[in-house]
C-alpha cells in the first residue's frame, strides 16, 4: 500500500496565510508522516511547457514571483498563471495587458515594489 498526501503547509496550522484551509492537524496524523516529508518548489520544466515556451511570459512571471517573495507580498504567482498567460497571449492579449489583468487588485504600493510597469522588460507583446 502506498499512500500519497499533499498539503500547502506542514500541518501545524502555521505557515502560509494565503491558503484558508491551513488548520492544525492532530498529532496522530502528523506522526504518521514524520519520516516522509518532501519539500519541493515550482516545476520549471512544467511551467515552461504550460507557457508554450514563451520566454517573455516565463521571464515576466518569474520576475513577478521573485518580487512577491522578496517583498513578502501576500500574493500568489502560481503555475496556473503560466498556463493562463499562454492562453491569453494565444488569444491576442499582449503581455503587458496580461500582467495588468493579473495585478488589477494589487495596491499601488505592491505594484511599485515589484515594478509592474516595467516587469515585461519593455516588451509590448
Amino acid at each position: 500500500c502506498i499512500i500519497i498526501a499533499s498539503a500547502n503547509t506542514w500541518g501545524s496550522g502555521y505557515g502560509s496565510n494565503q491558503y484558508a484551509g491551513r488548520n492544525r492537524l492532530d498529532g496522530a496524523t502528523l506522526d504518521r508522516f514524520t519520516a516522509s516529508k518532501i519539500h519541493f518548489t515550482y516545476d520549471v520544466k512544467l511551467e515552461r511547457k504550460l507557457a508554450g515556451g514563451n520566454t517573455d511570459l516565463i521571464n515576466t512571471l518569474n520576475k513577478l514571483r521573485k518580487g512577491v517573495k522578496d517583498y513578502s507580498l501576500n500574493r500568489i504567482v502560481s503555475t496556473r498563471l503560466f498556463k493562463a498567460g499562454n492562453i491569453a497571449l494565444t488569444n491576442g492579449e499582449t503581455l503587458k495587458e496580461f500582467v495588468k489583468t493579473i495585478t488589477i487588485d494589487w495596491t499601488d504600493e505592491e505594484k511599485a515594489k515589484v515594478d509592474v510597469k516595467n516587469i515585461t522588460g519593455g516588451s509590448n507583446d
